[in-house]
Formats: C-alpha cells, sequence, structure tokens
C-alpha cells in the first residue's frame, strides 16, 4: 500500500528561510510535553527531537536509583519512600547526589549546581517505586525570614524602607525568627499532582531537629518559581509565607 506524504510548509523566522516539514503519517506534529522529562520540543525537526533525546536520556540516568545499603528512610508510602541524607552522611557528596541535583537545578533554572553554605543542609529525595528519585527537597538551617507582601502592598510601601524585592517578588524589611529554610523543592514531571512536595516538607519538619518538629510559621522558602509560590501558599495556608534569602 502506498503511504501519503503530506508537505506542510513553515516560516521559520529564526532563520529566514521557508522550512519544509515531511508529514509521514504522524499521530502528532509540531509542539509536544514529554510525559517523562517534562521538555517541551516540535516533533517533526530533527534537531529538536535530537535535543529532546539527549535531554531524556541524561534525566532517566541521572535519576535511576537501585538504593543504598544504608539508606535512611523517614516516610513509607503506597508509592515510594523519602530518604533523608544530611551534609555529615557518606552519601552526602556522592557522584549520585550531584547527578540528581544537576537534573534537578537545570529544571528549576538555578545557575550554580553547589550546595547551600549554611549548616545543617539537608537533603530529602522522594524515590518511587519504579526506583527513581522523582521529588528532591534541599533544606538549610536558618535564623530569620521575612513575610511575602502584595504588590499592592508594595506599592504603598515602596519607600524601600519597608520592603525588599526577592526575585520577582517583594517581602517585608521586618524579619521574624525561623528555624528552617527550604532552599529547592523538585517534583517529576509525572509525579506533581501527588503529593510528592507535601510529603516531602511533612518529612522535613519531623525530622529536620532531633525530637522537635518545625511549626509552619518557622519555617520559610527561598526565591520561589510561580509554581513553587503557589505551592508554599497552599502548604502553609497563607499567601504571607515566609521568603529568606
Amino acid at each position: 500500500s502506498k503511504v501519503k506524504i503530506k508537505s506542510l510548509h513553515i516560516l521559520d523566522h529564526s532563520k529566514g528561510s521557508e522550512q519544509l516539514i515531511i508529514d509521514a503519517g504522524q499521530k502528532e506534529i509540531g509542539a509536544k510535553i514529554c510525559k517523562t522529562c517534562g521538555m517541551i520540543y516540535t516533533i517533526g525537526q530533527e534537531e529538536d527531537e535530537k535535543l529532546h533525546a539527549g535531554y531524556h536520556q541524561s534525566y532517566l540516568i541521572n535519576l535511576k536509583f537501585s538504593g543504598w545499603k544504608k539508606e535512611c528512610v523517614i516516610g513509607n508510602y503506597m508509592d515510594g519512600r523519602v530518604i533523608q541524607v544530611k551534609d555529615t552522611d557518606e552519601h552526602f557528596g556522592t557522584k549520585k547526589i550531584k547527578d540528581i541535583l544537576f537534573i534537578v537545578n537545570r529544571d528549576l533554572g538555578f545557575s550554580t549546581a553547589g550546595l547551600p553554605s549554611r549548616p545543617n543542609v539537608m537533603i530529602l529525595l522522594f524515590i518511587s517505586n519504579d526506583k527513581r528519585v522523582s521529588g528532591c527537597l534541599v533544606a538549610e538551617a536558618i535564623q530569620s525570614a521575612s513575610r511575602v507582601v502584595s504588590a499592592e502592598t508594595s506599592e504603598k510601601e515602596g519607600d524601600g524602607k519597608t520592603i525588599w524585592k526577592l526575585g520577582s517578588w517583594y517581602a517585608s524589611s521586618e524579619t521574624v525568627p525561623a528555624i528552617c529554610g527550604v532552599n529547592r523543592i523538585w517534583v517529576s514531571h509525572e509525579f506533581r499532582r501527588h503529593k510528592v512536595a507535601s510529603r516531602m516538607v511533612d518529612c522535613l519538619r519531623q525530622n529536620f531537629l532531633y525530637g522537635y518538629v518545625v511549626d509552619l510559621h518557622e519555617l520559610a522558602f527561598t526565591d520561589p518559581t510561580v509554581d513553587g509560590r503557589d505551592f508554599a501558599a497552599s502548604y502553609t495556608g497563607t499567601d504571607n509565607f515566609l521568603v529568606y534569602k
């Protein structure tokens, strides 16, 4: 049987020329989000598909996790477990942790792959049942934080004395005591909306200090993404959650 070949002309302004994409009966063509790695790429464009293939492969390799003989499991769930790695643990500086953070930092847009320089750094990993890292949280000890304020409040108090800018957000310059800072939090594309982030923060609050549960008013976040801000507001129950720098 003959294969019907359709040609779709797309004007590629970046190259200043007309680019021809051959659609030989593919089910999909155009922009697509990979359900596994979350990358947006264009089906039918060879260069884009190669970039996705490389990104996808590094994603799978870096996040594969067969387990350690000595694990500090602080949360067990039907769909996975949460492992705690402290800065004093033998696994903290291993290549596996660096590989995981490479993906986390790349997805979150962190310019550097370094860990916080503050004391008591803790990494939590959510390991799904398919032996992959599906969530990662990096926390650190802090002493103070500030409350996020609305854009309306920032305009009213915009004299530079009562507020400060944190990325795209505004916060009060008045600080309050805080104990634990969430430096970064990440969940794999396919595990979002599965309460992985909430469970990791629950585990963090229960295990950050021995014999003490960190209260919500003692927990702060660094400059969050839009999704991160939505999560922080939802988890803490307020739009005026604590942030730190």
